[in-house]
């Protein structure tokens, strides 16, 4: 009982099994909804993705149209950050696990990859510092957009 003396904010009743599950229960409630709200709104852009992509002629994956369309909603508001980010943090942080399948299809082809296996590498290389360049360009753009508009 003394430490309870020393810290006011702490109440020396002790919380009943049923006060615990009855807090337990609605956090889960939240956060499951949460979730499910999450997946939708994700699941939705990629719908709207996979549609324009059909409607265009499939130029462009629908995946990277929906998530395109996810930024733009992000950008303008439409999309709340935080409406996603629960189920985005549980994806980036499980990506590995979405690489499997196109191990499997590196093994399955193996055969073929070895006939042109240098020809693989300068693709690989030369995407990797296409990425890198534009990721750079894009961070360098972002920063003087801001730049300019702290300055206003």
């Amino acid at each position: 009982m003394a430490a309870h003396a020393e810290r006011p904010d702490l109440d020396p009743r002790p919380l009943h099994l049923v006060q615990i599950l009855t807090h337990v229960r609605k956090k889960l409630y939240i956060c499951s909804v949460k979730i499910i709200k999450g997946i939708g709104i994700l699941v939705l852009f990629l719908a709207i993705g996979e549609a324009v992509s059909y409607f265009i002629g499939h130029f462009l994956p629908g995946s990277v149209i929906g998530m395109l369309l996810i930024f733009a909603a992000l950008m303008m508001k439409v999309v709340k950050p935080e409406d996603i980010r629960t189920v985005a943090d549980f994806l980036t942080g499980n990506m590995t696990i979405l690489f499997v399948p196109a191990f499997a299809g590196i093994i399955d082809q193996w055969g073929f990859i070895r006939l042109h296996f240098w020809g693989w590498i300068a693709i690989i290389v030369i995407t990797t510092a296409l990425v890198m360049l534009s990721s750079g360009a894009a961070a360098e753009l972002a920063a003087s957009i801001k730049n300019r508009k702290t300055k206003e």
